[in-house]
């Protein structure tokens, strides 16, 4: 995980730079303590999986959304163009 978040991408010659890198590393460590807290034995915990479950947790409601805005969109613009369900002659309902 900590390769996605490299010193270089975020400007490490300036401070401002530095204070981001902290903070993304501190959110992604965060984020995956939220998922799965970590093993008390001392074992190292699985980043890549936390990593997952927190995309998935975080990220699904918004593809949602965006799916039903494109939906909507397409649906209103093949009733402008005349050639929806309505315009065939079809009573359904696809909401």
């Amino acid at each position: 995980m900590k390769q996605q978040f490299r010193l270089r991408q975020f400007g490490r010659k300036h401070p401002v730079g530095v204070y981001r890198f902290l903070l993304l590393s501190f959110l992604a460590f965060l984020l995956s303590q939220l998922m799965e807290p970590l093993p008390p034995t001392g074992e190292a915990p699985d980043w890549g999986r936390r990593a997952e479950m927190a995309a998935v947790l975080l990220l699904s409601p918004l593809l949602n959304l965006e799916l039903l805005i494109e939906r909507e969109r397409l649906r209103h613009m093949t009733r402008e163009l005349g050639v929806g369900p309505e315009a065939m002659g079809s009573s359904l309902d696809y909401a």
